[in-house]
């Protein structure tokens, strides 16, 4: 049986459906999938999902400050060396990329590269840019997020059939269910619970960090509360700005949920006119859509590749970074009436597929590399 590892930097709960139901169709084609991760750091910790199923493997990483930046060296070489593949983060200088470079040259290790592939979420760094262009060099397969990042990574000249768009998503048909499952009772009761009125809410999902900007959030809420106290805020996440939330809180227009799972999710949408996100849009763009949720947020240039699942004018409002101006149009979109959208987000079914049809193609095109240099010897 073949071999194929994957490192990521600390598993979310998100991600299990797709690690399992990836190494199930892979047993079908005689590989063993096996995936390291480190734990969270600080900041991933405070927002509570991580996990460590029975099937991870665990490494330790070190932090190294060099200025202002945080350089992590994991090297994780001990556990894939001897593998058939590798599928590694593609980060900006890494030791695990650079060792696992020279594995492939010098033996029959294959290498991939997953991410967002093009930088999305931070500002470009012509080092990072470099060395990651280098690294989709000397690999055999990239495996990016979505259709934009494939698009980069054939523009850095990786040739087409060694990319594939996996189409980041994570389980919908387990939030589908949940929110099928909503009964009145069950509504009636969340919505005292929570003190919420017969009158739909306006939510928010996801890390309550600084990528998600929980600074405007709170502006926002603090123009919302000066026109319309009456609406109210259901808010389910877990993060490190928290306390930026109390006076929402405080004063009863919030009800705060913390983490929650796909069964508080249907709740919350079925609660919920319209979703708030003035920060990073990523893969709650596929969540909204399968909720039915109307998305708020910034023209901000740190989106998630994910947001271009959502269709401008009809799945996703953009407002400007002032929170009066984007107070307008949330009010704007919460006080709308059901416009129906046409998108359709990614299956987590379609990514494992995705992935699956990338790693095979990734392990023949190494094959065949083995066949020919053996020939010619």
């Amino acid at each position: 049986m073949r071999a194929v590892w994957v490192v990521q930097p600390y598993v979310p709960r998100y991600r299990v459906p797709f690690f399992e139901g990836l190494a199930k169709v892979l047993l079908d084609d005689g590989i063993e999938l096996r995936v390291v991760a480190s734990l969270p750091d600080r900041a991933q910790a405070a927002r509570e999902d991580s996990t460590t199923p029975e099937w991870l493997s665990l490494t330790r990483p070190r932090r190294l400050k060099l200025g202002s930046r945080s350089v992590v060296m994991t090297r994780t070489s001990a556990f894939w060396k001897d593998a058939d593949a590798v599928i590694l983060p593609l980060v900006g200088p890494s030791f695990d990329n650079y060792e696992a470079m020279g594995f492939r040259m010098r033996s029959h290790l294959a290498l991939g590269l997953w991410g967002h592939v093009k930088n999305y979420v931070s500002d470009d760094n012509i080092l990072d840019l470099w060395s990651e262009k280098i690294q989709m060099k000397h690999s055999d397969h990239v495996f990016a997020y979505t259709q934009s990042g494939a698009d980069y990574a054939r523009l850095q000249g990786v040739p087409g059939d060694q990319v594939t768009a996996v189409m980041n998503t994570v389980d919908l048909g387990s939030l589908r269910a949940e929110i099928e499952a909503v009964t009145d009772v069950d509504l009636q009761m969340f919505q005292e619970k929570y003190q919420l009125t017969a009158s739909k809410a306006i939510a928010y999902i996801g890390g309550i960090d600084r990528s998600k900007r929980i600074d405007l959030l709170a502006e926002i809420m603090d123009e919302v509360w000066d026109r319309r106290p009456e609406v109210k805020f259901i808010i389910a996440g877990s993060g490190d700005q928290v306390h930026l939330l109390r006076p929402g809180i405080e004063r009863g227009q919030v009800a705060f949920l913390g983490r929650i799972d796909d069964r508080g999710k249907a709740l919350l949408s079925r609660s919920s006119s319209v979703l708030v996100n003035p920060g990073r849009v990523g893969l709650i763009a596929a969540e909204a859509l399968t909720m039915g949720l109307h998305v708020v947020t910034t023209r901000w240039k740190y989106h998630a590749p994910e947001i271009a699942y959502l269709e401008p004018g009809i799945d996703v409002t953009y407002s400007n970074d002032s929170a009066a101006i984007f107070a307008d149009a949330l009010l704007e979109a919460y006080s709308r009436t059901g416009q129906q959208s046409a998108s359709v987000p990614p299956e987590l079914g379609d990514m494992i597929q995705n992935f699956r049809s990338g790693i095979l193609r990734m392990l023949e095109r190494r094959a065949s590399k083995a066949q020919r240099v053996a020939k010619s010897e």
